[in-house]
């Protein structure tokens, strides 16, 4: 039970930290165009990673 909350705590931080730069990297891409397609690969991987950390999390609850 103790892990099933540390688990859901670490999950909301990182999605929380994710959204945060998600959100940021959106705005820095209407700026420029320089690195948008680098911003789009990472904004990509933040997508699988957060896909990835709900599979853990049900998994984790079942």
């Amino acid at each position: 039970m103790i892990q099933d909350k540390k688990l859901i705590r670490l999950w909301s931080n990182l999605r929380n930290i994710l959204e945060i730069h998600y959100f940021k990297n959106l705005q820095y891409t209407n700026k420029t165009l320089v690195n948008r397609k680098q911003i789009i690969q990472l904004n990509v991987k933040l997508i699988v990673l957060i896909i990835l950390m709900q599979k853990v999390t049900s998994f984790n609850q079942r």
